[in-house]
């Protein structure tokens, strides 16, 4: 039906979408692999529809996922000449030219953008430095940036995680700090950072989260730092406390459940989720976490069954994957497990704790989608009573150059 209508109306860039949607759902469906057909498809648009970017970097994306990261640049190089003012396209260029090993040609690039280019072009550019290792190119970079965005968070976020990394906590402190100032304290992303960097003095971490809470008094990540704030320092009863409020206060939050949940003495956890899934009976966080319970308690049968309904309800939801493929390792189930690897390259899901926990992790920032699968696979264990603070900021922190290439939801 898409084939006739384009042919009629070349120039709807509504109905190339549709088209494009199409067979974006048809290669996400049960391993069908329409890849050539949604390749086809993606070129006639560009060709159709030169002046609209989104169709060149879906374009890129699909040939970059299926390994064809020289055809991808070319698409690219293509697109620039037409689309001279879209950083977008640029940014994705030099994200393969970085996955392709020419790090001199993307820096010259990079340099020769930098001067009239956006916050998030600088903040990528320092992500190339990290990436390349200069850590003098890093700092100077993000400083440079600062002074010319001081209200643009993810800076201050990058530079005091680089100081932390170098152990340096009184700076990182002072960066975070800075940040939160020039914000005007309107940062989700540097009060998480700033509280997290007093992780183990309880009193100033909850005198922080406190005031955290003053100005966003229903964002999840707040509650859930406040809680593990509590949970880390062994303040069992006021942790308690604070995550019933937080339940109260923000019910529809799924990750505030599952941590009610895993809160819970293991008999009591069971009871939990039903209650929970009367909130959220579609959320796959929360019907990931159903389905580790139910491997927990021996029914792993039950397990796949859940988990593959996280998995149908939100494709782009890692950690259910995550779990998911763990599973299937702990089950001996080679083959399937092989399968589940092929259909995370072609789907390249991007969000959940635990993935962006590897994800946006410098040392991997090169890594497939079927690479990030295997390390946190390997690492996992249906363990729900560990506490950590990392994977509650992660996510927020760091974004990929790969990004760029996400502008086009399954």
């Amino acid at each position: 039906m898409y084939d006739e209508a384009v042919k009629v109306y070349p120039n709807n860039v509504d109905l190339w979408i549709s088209s494009i949607s199409m067979e974006q759902d048809q290669l996400s469906q049960e391993f069908v692999d329409t890849n050539e057909r949604l390749l086809t498809v993606l070129k006639q648009a560009t060709t159709a529809c030169p002046q609209e970017a989104l169709f060149w970097l879906v374009h890129a994306k699909q040939l970059f996922r299926s390994g064809e990261h020289a055809k991808a640049k070319d698409v690219l190089l293509k697109a620039i000449p037409i689309l001279k003012e879209e950083e977008s396209i640029l940014l994705a260029l030099l994200q393969i030219e970085m996955h392709l090993g020419e790090i001199e040609a993307a820096r010259e690039r990079f340099l020769k953008n930098l001067p009239n280019s956006s916050a998030v072009f600088h903040m990528k550019y320092a992500l190339f430095e990290r990436h390349c290792g200069d850590s003098k190119r890093l700092v100077e970079a993000l400083n440079n940036a600062i002074s010319k965005f001081p209200k643009f968070d993810k800076l201050y976020a990058m530079l005091g995680q680089y100081y932390e990394r170098k152990d340096d906590d009184k700076q990182a402190k002072e960066i975070y700090l800075k940040g939160l100032r020039a914000c005007k304290k309107r940062s989700v992303l540097l009060w998480l950072l700033h509280i997290k960097s007093y992780e183990h003095q309880l009193n100033r971490a909850r005198s922080l989260c406190e005031e955290a809470r003053l100005y966003f008094p229903q964002q999840e990540n707040i509650w859930l730092i406040s809680v593990r704030i509590e949970r880390v320092n062994k303040s069992i009863d006021h942790a308690n406390y604070l995550i019933s409020k937080a339940i109260q206060i923000v019910p529809h939050s799924p990750r505030l459940w599952v941590e009610f949940i895993n809160m819970a003495p293991t008999p009591k956890q069971k009871v939990r989720c039903i209650q929970a899934m009367n909130y959220h009976e579609h959320s796959s966080i929360l019907l990931t976490r159903v389905g580790i319970q139910c491997w927990k308690e021996g029914n792993v049968e039950r397990a796949k069954v859940w988990l593959h309904r996280a998995i149908d309800h939100n494709k782009d939801d890692g950690d259910a994957w995550i779990a998911y493929g763990a599973l299937l390792k702990k089950l001996g189930n080679t083959n399937a497990y092989e399968q589940l690897k092929q259909y995370v390259q072609r789907l390249a899901p991007s969000h959940g704790p635990t993935w962006c926990t590897y994800s946006k992790n410098p040392k991997n920032s090169l890594a497939s989608s079927m690479d990030i699968l295997d390390m946190a696979v390997s690492d996992f264990y249906p363990d729900t009573s560990s506490v950590t603070l990392s994977t509650y900021i992660s996510p927020s922190t760091d974004d990929h150059m790969d990004d760029q290439l996400e502008l086009l939801n399954d």
